[in-house]
């Protein structure tokens, strides 16, 4: 006997309103600095591991181009496997790798809000039950808001909403477009200089 199947629970799409909102008003907040708060100015480097709301991890490396402004390259790895009834069984890899950057409005604290933005590009493999396997390309945009929480000066802890499309290509002509419009993750940092 399989096991059934759960439906995932999705927040709803405004539940990152009150995010969004409290960064305007801390990036419209006069007189608040124009940096990043634990001593960071360019230069700064750090190693970042996070996890998104899909449960993807991501590993990446950054850097402090300018007081305000970080950039870094992310490489994530997404593995899923459904065991399904009437032998449909299904599962999946997605590798990516692309640019992000982090630009930072001000400073409250110890608190840091961000824009951010980033590209990915990747291999997607697709296996289901009785049919060839599929590979294909990824190609993907994101953008959004975040904040930055610095407990000790060379840690933070972040996290992040936006919307993210993607777009996956087989050779097949097969495409699968999504555009995802509320898109959440959790980020660590472990900066060195």
């Amino acid at each position: 006997m399989r096991p059934q199947r759960t439906r995932p629970i999705h927040a709803p799409s405004w539940f990152g309103l009150p995010i969004v909102l409290s960064l305007l008003i801390l990036g419209a907040a006069p007189g608040l600095s124009a940096q990043t708060p634990g001593g960071l100015d360019s230069g700064a480097r750090s190693l970042s591991f996070g996890i998104d709301g899909s449960g993807t991890a991501e590993a990446g490396i950054w850097f402090f181009v300018t007081d305000r402004t970080n950039l870094g390259l992310l490489g994530s790895l997404n593995w899923f496997s459904e065991d399904r009834r009437n032998d449909d069984d299904r599962s999946g890899l997605s590798l990516t790798l692309g640019p992000r950057a982090k630009w930072y409005l001000a400073s409250v604290g110890s608190t840091a809000p961000f824009w951010y933005g980033g590209l990915d590009f990747g291999h997607v493999r697709d296996s289901r039950e009785g049919r060839d396997d599929r590979t294909g390309r990824v190609l993907g945009l994101e953008a959004g808001f975040g904040v930055d929480w610095f407990p000790l000066d060379r840690v933070s802890l972040g996290g992040w909403t936006g919307v993210r499309l993607q777009d996956e290509r087989f050779p097949s002509d097969d495409t699968r477009t999504r555009l995802d419009t509320f898109t959440t993750g959790l980020r660590v940092h472990l900066y060195f200089f």
